[in-house]
């Protein structure tokens, strides 16, 4: 199961459209649950950090399989690497149970808007798919690419490429045995 929590107030139809996007790429069931509240965690380098954030952020939890996909509004940052600081537009625990999304840099792309609701859902595959063991793709159109590349963009359908999605039901189904 995946369980997407809101730390903020997002729209139902956003929600709704980012869960059935989650169960087309998985074929997991995917529920909304209550807005959790957003943890105290003091802001760095102009956002919230990402990674102190999914382990601090309290997670409903079925059972030992469920994943847990938060929404946020705020900015988020990661450590900064030889380059700087890189553009968070989300982060997950790799082969964990939690990820969080932020709608901060979707420039003024407006809710309810179709480009907002695929935006929201591309990314929320993309960091599920970092849960469930997928890394980058270079295929253009695949949800699995860089977040901060050009191509990412323009192709906002929220999809798997067939390798991405073989490597996705494979690690499902040994998680189901």
């Amino acid at each position: 199961m995946i369980r997407v929590v809101p730390l903020e107030a997002f729209e139902e139809p956003d929600l709704r459209f980012a869960c059935d996007a989650l169960f087309k790429a998985f074929g997991v069931g995917t529920v909304v649950t209550e807005p959790a509240e957003l943890p105290r965690i003091e802001e760095l380098d102009g956002g919230l950090p990402a990674a102190e954030l999914v382990k601090a952020a309290l997670a409903p939890r079925g059972i030992a399989d469920d994943v847990t996909l938060f929404l946020t509004r705020r900015r988020l940052s990661q450590a900064k690497g030889p380059h700087g600081a890189p553009p968070t537009h989300g982060f997950a625990a790799y082969d964990g149970d939690r990820a969080i999304v932020t709608t901060a840099l979707f420039g003024k792309l407006a809710e309810l808007s179709e480009e907002f609701q695929k935006r929201l859902a591309k990314q929320a595959v993309h960091e599920v798919g970092h849960l469930f063991g997928l890394h980058a793709c270079l295929e253009a159109k695949c949800s699995m690419g860089p977040p901060w590349t050009e191509l990412y963009a323009q192709h906002v359908e929220p999809t798997l490429c067939n390798f991405c999605r073989e490597k996705s039901e494979k690690r499902l189904q040994l998680a189901r045995a």
